[in-house]
């Protein structure tokens, strides 16, 4: 019976990974849309703009792509929801941060049940929680909806219900581990393979060789008939495309799997650095700088304490429970979970040529609980026996609370430089072909829309942009976006131009400047059918300081018109008629004297100080105000 100083050093063995699992994936919260989810964000608008619902869109989704040649007909189901559930960047990350604890909790879980103490199972999440790396590259953490988060959570589940199975609990037990097993493989192709995982697990279980095929051969089943779906559908829909570029060479192909599973390895990414965004640190004395930040610090004494907590020497057998049964089980589960989600990866013509040293594909976030969990188990068995220095636990505890600073501080500059725009310290080439340079114009963009600045344009009403962001913010995209925020599914948005056509009721135009993470601007105007502005323009501005509290006495509008010797003096925000306001945050009204292309907002003290004292005849002082 458990007392309640075993129910309380549990608490902590499953408190402390999760902890530290947060701390190193927190600075994925401040990271926008990258990659496919540019576009793919806007599906709600999308859905408004066409006038689908629901169900149309993920079948007309499941119906294309077979047409190219992919089967993986769930994924869109899952795709659809999580954009639709989850609107707004922030509680998207979220939803994807809290998978990956949700997975860690039920890798935890796993180990418990499969023959691990409490000590092995916190031992395992504080392992793979460090194996969670940041890449400028397709990320699994910071993009593509969740999905290998859904697909780890299935998979892990499918074998906690295959254990309870195979230990008498009924076949109810058997059906759901194989409808779990069943949606991995609906969801993503990469998973055909992982049927050995439950191979292992009833090898372990069930004596004689029939009785073990019998067990594993519903998984076996299932994973041969979606893998001849998916030859099927690549025969009946040909093409030229990287999904039908197979290369089984045995070399490509080892050479292949090889750099993607060294992607779950350790510090992988930090030490392949393909972005060189820590080419400039060279030697220890430069990592220790580096590092010498209160952040990393905490993290790493996290780090230290989480693994000194799972590599204590557990009162019974070596593993746990289970005895060494169940320490080789684990082994031998962390082993093919470690290599296996790369084999259709290493097969891949395009794959063969993209992935490296560190930097690997989707899948890699699987092989993480595979080498987390491999390492905890061979860990523990060589650290965690009874009678063993304290000094060996002392070293590796605090080897691994090294790597916890290395990692999260590495995971900090990387999701700094995929969200930073052009001309910023921290652009980087490589990180900007995630196209997530967008972000802060967006957010800026997002929270005008919030306070109301386009409340008023009508439905079938033309907007035109002045700036366009890639995939988002422009021709293509951009009318999906402004139906997502607007409800509006049928207005004209179009690229602003000095060729435009303008339809015979005028359009609405909208600029924008971004001037930080937490500070913009946005102008909305209307323009008749010879682009000659008519009526009131409408600003928005952001600004920490900003609202009800604040006031609009933190900003002056300066207007700076072209071929102007003397501009006219700053106008303080508080002499605006203000629309209405929030934390942060205020719409103001501009009158008909200003021209809404030559203003500038100016949030420095210097201006608007000087807004306060300048005579409306005098020289203004325009400095220190931010263009678009």
């Amino acid at each position: 019976m458990p007392t309640d100083r075993d129910r309380y050093r549990l608490a902590i063995g499953v408190v402390v990974p999760l902890a530290l699992a947060s701390a190193l994936l927190s600075p994925a919260l401040g990271t926008g849309y990258l990659a496919d989810d540019v576009v793919s964000s806007l599906v709600p608008g999308m859905m408004r703009a066409t006038g689908e619902d629901f169900a149309d869109r993920t079948v007309g989704a499941i119906r294309g792509s077979i047409r190219e040649g992919r089967f993986y007909p769930l994924v869109w189901l899952q795709y659809n929801a999580a954009f639709c559930l989850f609107r707004d960047v922030a509680s998207y990350k979220w939803f994807i941060v809290i998978g990956c604890l949700a997975d860690l909790a039920l890798l935890m879980a796993v180990v418990r049940r499969l023959g691990g103490d409490w000590r092995s199972a916190s031992l395992s999440a504080t392992t793979t929680a460090l194996l969670f790396q940041f890449r400028t590259f397709f990320d699994p953490i910071l993009s593509f909806h969740g999905l290998l988060q859904v697909v780890t959570a299935l998979l892990l589940g499918s074998l906690l219900a295959l254990d309870l199975a195979l230990r008498g609990r009924g076949r109810a037990w058997l059906a759901a581990s194989a409808a779990l097993y069943l949606a991995c493989l609906l969801l993503y192709e990469v998973t055909y393979p992982l049927f050995l995982l439950h191979a292992a697990l009833v090898a372990s279980s069930r004596p004689g060789w029939r009785a073990r095929i019998l067990g594993v051969l519903p998984f076996a089943l299932m994973a041969f008939l979606c893998a001849s779906a998916s030859v099927l559908v690549r025969k009946l829909h040909p093409g030229d495309s990287y999904i039908h570029a197979m290369n089984f060479g045995p070399s490509a192909v080892a050479l292949a799997l090889a750099r993607q599973t060294s992607a779950a390895m350790p510090l992988s990414a930090f030490l392949a650095d393909p972005a060189g965004l820590f080419g400039g640190l060279r030697g220890p004395s430069a990592v220790a700088r580096w590092l010498a930040r209160d952040d990393v610090l905490a993290v790493a004494a996290l780090g230290t304490v989480a693994a000194a907590i799972g590599l204590r020497p557990s009162p019974g057998p070596v593993g746990g429970g289970g005895g060494r049964r169940g320490g080789w089980t684990l082994a031998a589960l962390g082993g093919l979970l470690g290599i296996l989600p790369g084999v259709m990866i290493a097969i891949s013509g395009r794959y063969q040529g993209e992935v490296e040293f560190g930097k690997g594909y989707l899948p890699v976030y699987l092989q993480c609980f595979g080498v987390g969990l491999l390492s905890a188990t061979g860990l523990r068995a060589v650290i965690a026996r009874p009678g063993r220095a304290r000094w060996a636990v002392a070293v590796a505890a605090s080897a691994f609370g090294l790597v916890a600073g290395l990692t999260y501080r590495s995971n900090a500059e990387v999701a700094i430089s995929l969200n930073a725009p052009p001309g910023t310290r921290a652009y980087n080439l490589v990180a900007a072909g995630m196209c997530g340079e967008g972000h802060f114009p967006r957010v800026n963009i997002e929270a005008a829309l919030r306070a109301g600045l386009m409340e008023e344009i009508p439905e079938g009403a033309t907007l035109l942009m002045t700036n366009a962001y890639l995939n988002w913010h422009d021709e293509p995209f951009g009318r999906f976006f402004y139906a997502m925020h607007l409800d509006r599914g049928s207005l004209a948005v179009r690229e602003r131009s000095a060729g435009v056509d303008l339809p015979a009721d005028g359009a609405f135009v909208v600029r924008d400047a971004c001037l930080g993470r937490e500070s913009g601007y946005v102008l909305l105007w209307r323009v008749g059918p010879d682009g000659t502005r008519s009526g009131p323009t409408r600003l928005f501005v952001r600004h920490p300081g900003v609202g009800p509290e604040g006031g609009s006495g933190r900003f002056a509008v300066v207007e700076t018109p072209a071929g102007t010797v003397t501009p006219p003096p700053p106008t303080p925000g508080d002499e605006l008629p203000t629309l209405r306001s929030g934390e942060g945050w205020v719409l103001c009204e501009l009158g008909s004297e200003f021209d809404p292309d030559e203003v500038r907002v100016a949030l420095d003290r210097r201006t608007v100080a000087a807004s306060r004292s300048i005579a409306p005849a005098g020289g203004g002082d325009g400095g220190g105000t931010a263009g678009d």
